[in-house]
């Protein structure tokens, strides 16, 4: 993976975005995931159904110890070309502690996805408020935040956060705007 990497940073490229970093790596003896009940129709997913992801505690399939000297690895490959980047995205039981432990300390990935805002509940200031206090105290300035309010997971944002009024193309405006006043790396999903 390193040399593989490392022929596209020497072609000229400026990243990765690493979709489901945390997936990269497993339990060394492939053990079964304990259940998880769904309580209250929760689910692990923005799925409208019972699904099997969500039917699982995912302790042994994803976000193993092993992964973070590996992503060392990656940034110090990484920084051997100035300018560049490692995006992460996350998906985790603990999203936001996920994203903050990758992307801290200078020595992995520079940001990840924060899917607080696509997540926002309620989609409202408070929903928003909440999410951004969230990250910021749990991070306390050791991560870079990124922030998103729609990706190609979830419906479009505009969609989502006018309801029930309609698709107003003054959300997306709102939205956008707002994104990009957080401190912070702004991604927009077109």
């Amino acid at each position: 993976i390193l040399d593989t990497m490392k022929f596209w940073l020497e072609f000229g490229i400026d990243g990765f975005r690493l979709d489901a970093i945390n997936f990269s790596m497993h339990d060394r003896s492939l053990k079964d995931n304990p259940a998880r009940p769904i309580v209250d129709g929760a689910k692990a997913t923005q799925l409208d159904f019972p699904d099997p992801y969500s039917m699982q505690w995912h302790k042994y399939d994803k976000s193993q110890p092993e992964m973070l000297p590996f992503l060392e690895r990656m940034r110090a490959l990484v920084d051997q070309y100035p300018g560049t980047m490692l995006l992460g995205e996350v998906g985790d039981d603990d999203e936001v502690g996920c994203a903050i432990e990758y992307s801290s300390g200078g020595d992995k990935l520079h940001t990840c996805y924060n899917f607080s805002l696509i997540g926002a509940k309620p989609k409202s200031a408070e929903g928003i408020r909440n999410a951004v206090q969230t990250y910021q105290s749990r991070a306390q300035g050791k991560a870079w935040p990124s922030w998103a309010f729609s990706n190609h997971d979830v419906v479009r944002a505009v969609s989502r956060w006018s309801e029930p009024y309609g698709h107003d193309p003054r959300v997306a405006k709102l939205l956008i705007a707002m994104t990009g006043c957080l401190r912070g790396s702004a991604f927009l999903y077109q």
